[in-house]
C-alpha cells in the first residue's frame, strides 16, 4: 500500500477552508473530480466561472481538473488566479503549496522550490505551526523524490518538531525512518520507526498501524536483524488474521518471505511468496501481487 502523499493533506485543508461556501456548481466540480471525471469537473468549473469570474473555489477546482488532465500550465494559471482571491494568510499558504506541487509535477523544479519557500515564509510570519509543518513536509517529500535525500531529511526533522499530536508525530517519524533507510542508516531508521509504530498502535488507524509495523520489519531485514524482523512482521500478521484483513495478511507473508530470503532459506521464502502472491491476486490487490511477483523472480535458483 502506497504511503500517503502530503499533497492529499493540502487538498483536504483547501476543501475544509471552503466548506459551506462552494455552491452547487462547485460541489458538482469536486464530485466529478472525486469520481475521476476531470473533463466533467472542468466543465462544471467553467460553468460557475461564466457567471462568477472571481469564484475562488471554482478556480481551485478548475486548477485541479487541469492538473488531472496533465494540462499543467492551465492548472497553474487557475490556481494562481485563485490565490489572488485568498482572503486569509492560511488560504494563501495552501494555494501556494498546491501551485508548488503542480510546478514540481510539471518539471518546473526551480519554480516549485521558490513557491514552497514563499509558503513557508508566510506560515512563519503568521506563526502558524500547522502550515509550517505542512510546508516543510511537502518540501521534504519533493527533495527526497528528487534525490536530495539529506536535505529532505532535515526538513522532515524540522516538521516533526512542530507536530501537535501523536498522529502527526507518527506520520513524521515514519517519513524520517524511510529517509534514513534510503540513506542506508538502518539503525536510525529502526529508531524512528519504533517511535512511529508505538504512536500508531496508540492512536492510529488500523491500516496505518499495520503499515508502520511492516515497515519496521523491513528496516530490521535491511539491518540483518532477522529475529526482530520476524517478530515485528509476525505481530502484524496476527493483527491481520484477527481483524480479517486479507490484504495485510498477504503483505505480511510477503515480508516474511523476504526475511527468509535474507537468511538464505530460499525454499521457505519461495513458499511464503507464492502463497502471498496467490492471496493478493485473489483479492484483486494487483499492485501488491506485482511487487511479490518481482520479488519471487529475484530469488536465486535452488
Amino acid at each position: 500500500m502506497k504511503k500517503k502523499s502530503f499533497y492529499a493533506a493540502i487538498v483536504m485543508m483547501a476543501l475544509s477552508s471552503t466548506a459551506g461556501a462552494q455552491g452547487q456548481g462547485v460541489d458538482a466540480c469536486y464530485a466529478s473530480l472525486g469520481n475521476g471525471q476531470a473533463s466533467d469537473a472542468l466543465a462544471q468549473a467553467d460553468k460557475v466561472l461564466g457567471s462568477e469570474a472571481n469564484n475562488r473555489e471554482a478556480l481551485l477546482c478548475k486548477g485541479r481538473a487541469h492538473v488531472e488532465l496533465k494540462q499543467y500550465d492551465n492548472g497553474i494559471a487557475a490556481l494562481q488566479a485563485a490565490d489572488k482571491l485568498s482572503a486569509k494568510p492560511a488560504d494563501h499558504v495552501i494555494a501556494l503549496l498546491m501551485i508548488g506541487n503542480v510546478q514540481k509535477e510539471a518539471g518546473k523544479r526551480a519554480e516549485a522550490v521558490t513557491t514552497y519557500n514563499d509558503a513557508l515564509t508566510t506560515a512563519k510570519e503568521r506563526n502558524d505551526k500547522t502550515l509550517q509543518r505542512l510546508a516543510l513536509n511537502v518540501m521534504g517529500e519533493a527533495e527526497v523524490e528528487a534525490g536530495e535525500t539529506q536535505t529532505g531529511l532535515q526538513h522532515y526533522l524540522q516538521a516533526a518538531d512542530l507536530a501537535a499530536n501523536d498522529n502527526e508525530r507518527a506520520e513524521n517519524y515514519g517519513q524520517i525512518a524511510s529517509t534514513h533507510s534510503k540513506l542506508g542508516n538502518h539503525e536510525q531508521a529502526i529508531e524512528y520507526q519504533v517511535k512511529a509504530m508505538l504512536m500508531q498502535e496508540r492512536s492510529g488507524e488500523p491500516d496505518d498501524y499495520a503499515h508502520a509495523g511492516l515497515e519496521l520489519g523491513r528496516y530490521y531485514i535491511a539491518a540483518k536483524d532477522y529475529s526482530r524482523a520476524e517478530k515485528s512482521i509476525g505481530k502484524i500478521l496476527k493483527f491481520a488474521q484477527d481483524n480479517g484483513s486479507a490484504y495485510w495478511e498477504a503483505r505480511s507473508n510477503y515480508y516474511l518471505g523476504l526475511n527468509k530470503a535474507g537468511q538464505g532459506d530460499i525454499a521457505a521464502a519461495r513458499t511464503l511468496l507464492l502463497d502471498a502472491h496467490h492471496n493478493a491476486r485473489r483479492i484483486g490487490a494487483t499492485t501488491l501481487a506485482g511487487e511479490i511477483g518481482e520479488a519471487t523472480l529475484k530469488l536465486p535458483a535452488q
